[in-house]
């Protein structure tokens, strides 16, 4: 939902949904959920120009970041604040 909202624009929503799929995810210790959230929240912020926490949530996606193609998509969304 969070992403959802992020691609409507409505930066406040997706960030309340973001945060909350976020603590589920950790809750479950479902590592990639947690790298999208934080992906997400990344862009968020990037979108707001907020652009010191859409780094340090960049950074811990890839952090939880699994595979090469989940970095990969990271390093892409991440080029935004650039």
């Amino acid at each position: 939902i969070g992403a959802c909202y992020y691609h409507l624009g409505k930066y406040d929503e997706a960030r309340q949904y973001l945060n909350r799929a976020l603590e589920l995810s950790k809750e479950s210790n479902i590592l990639h959920n947690v790298s999208f959230c934080y992906m997400f929240l990344g862009s968020v912020y990037t979108q707001e120009k907020d652009y010191d926490n859409a780094e340090a949530n960049f950074k811990l996606a890839m952090q939880y970041a699994e595979s090469d193609r989940a970095k990969s998509h990271l390093w892409q969304s991440s080029a935004q604040m650039y």
